[in-house]
């Protein structure tokens, strides 16, 4: 492999590597979430900000190099700037590339799972205070439009 190749092949790897450990994060993020363990939350979200700098600053330099390689405007899609190196190269940077929008895409789902579990936690809590504290909810309107009873309770009323 010539030296642009060689670079891209490195590049790949790099953010190959960095998305296993932003992968591994959203893990421990998920376990810190279920065992309630919040104080440990913003260091994860710390380290997850670090991986996506990392993951963006690979990202340019993966284009960078495409746009270096193949002497025009850097690619819209990285695969069709690919098809243009010797089939030696192509096929292995290919395989590197699908592999890394493959760790990418399975990030992205973690994350929104982590994101969704965090938003259903806090409906809860707010839920368990509205009770708690005796609060009104708002008048929600029905199809006919008019007002609808809300469900709510209320605990240590005597």
């Amino acid at each position: 492999m010539s030296a642009k190749p060689l670079q891209l092949q490195q590049r790949l790897k790099d953010q190959i590597s960095a998305s296993e450990d932003f992968l591994r994060i959203l893990l421990l993020e998920r376990e810190a979430i279920a065992q309630n363990q919040i104080e440990k939350l913003p260091e994860l979200t710390e380290q997850k900000l670090t991986l996506i700098e990392t993951l963006t600053q690979t990202e340019i330099d993966i284009l960078s190099l495409l746009k270096e390689q193949l002497d025009e405007h850097a690619p819209e899609q990285p695969e069709k700037a690919m098809q243009k190196l010797d089939p030696a190269n192509q096929y292995q940077l290919s395989e590197l590339l699908q592999q890394a929008r493959d760790l990418a895409a399975e990030c992205k789902r973690e994350n929104m799972i982590n994101s969704q579990i965090v938003d259903a936690c806090q409906g809860n809590v707010e839920q368990t205070l509205d009770i708690l504290l005796g609060r009104e909810k708002p008048a929600v309107y029905g199809a006919t439009g008019k007002t609808i009873k809300q469900g709510g309770s209320s605990l240590g009323k005597a």
